[in-house]
């Protein structure tokens, strides 16, 4: 058996698409081998996981393990984290179950490419924001929809979020209230645009935007977070003429980047777009 394994591992494909396939197929075949007790406790634990790997992110565990390169001990983890080590060592066991950190004899434990995972600021952004803001409406899922009739949502005020977080206002304003929840979303939102091909990279926009007028918007991000997409079109496009403009709720906007050639603008986007027209539309717009 532990030859098959390494022949699969070996098997493993650069391509994305090919490597998500071949994930699947092994998903598929440990589902098949499960007993109703497996099922169970799959199932059961599924949040237990992800708030072991949150204590893990809050502790620093992770990129501790990363950057000290060997195994480290519980011992030695208790001191460089302050948590009590008795209680350290029974949250690392269960990391360890669940492959999130590898085990290395009774009290030592080492990072794994899991580990790695969970040690980039995307993913600990991530995490935290599911964790922390959409993990309740998760759990109020079930009885929403029971109450409602399982009908499907048609009122964006009148969802599992709203029911969730015992509120009237939609997302956007709930944020505005919860500096820590939109701290997770914008390091989320920002951190995961990083590793992907940008349109910037590919699209013509220095032809398409020739003899644009200076006052014409030329590039308008809407819901745009903290501006990281207009910044990256001004460091790639400093020269072209026109306005790069960034548009998110005002709470959002107060912590946006102060990025030069860039204007920060309080809008909501449910209510009438002020960018528009012919003479004063944008030439590139996006989301």
């Amino acid at each position: 058996m532990d030859a098959a394994l390494a022949q699969i591992k070996q098997l493993v494909p650069a391509d994305g698409v090919a490597r998500q396939r071949l994930m699947a197929s092994l998903h598929k075949l440990a589902y098949s081998m499960e007993s109703p007790d497996d099922t169970l406790h799959r199932y059961g634990a599924m949040t237990l996981q992800t708030a072991c790997v949150k204590i893990g992110l809050d502790l620093g565990l992770f990129r501790y393990l990363v950057e000290s390169g060997r195994p480290v001990t519980v011992e030695d983890m208790a001191r460089k984290t302050g948590a009590d080590g008795q209680l350290l060592a029974r949250v690392l066991r269960y990391l360890g179950a669940i492959g999130s950190v590898d085990q290395d004899g009774s009290n030592q434990y080492a990072a794994n490419l899991v580990t790695r995972n969970l040690a980039q600021k995307v993913t600990e952004a991530g995490v935290s924001h599911y964790f922390s803001t959409v993990s309740p409406q998760y759990q109020a899922l079930p009885g929403f929809l029971k109450r409602t009739g399982y009908g499907n949502p048609t009122d964006e005020r009148h969802t599992v979020f709203q029911e969730a977080w015992n509120t009237e206002r939609h997302g956007f304003e709930w944020f505005s209230e919860r500096p820590e929840n939109l701290a997770y979303f914008n390091d989320f939102m920002a951190a995961r645009r990083e590793p992907e091909l940008s349109w910037l990279t590919v699209y013509p926009v220095r032809q398409e935007a020739q003899g644009l007028a200076a006052d014409r918007a030329l590039f308008l991000n809407i819901g745009g977070g903290i501006g990281h997409q207009c910044a990256q079109f001004r460091e790639r496009y400093p020269d072209l003429p026109g306005r790069v403009l960034l548009q998110d709720m005002a709470h959002t906007i107060a912590q946006a980047l102060p990025t030069p050639g860039v204007e920060n603008m309080a809008h909501d986007f449910f209510e009438p777009q002020p960018i528009r027209g012919e003479q004063d539309g944008p030439l590139f717009s996006g989301a």
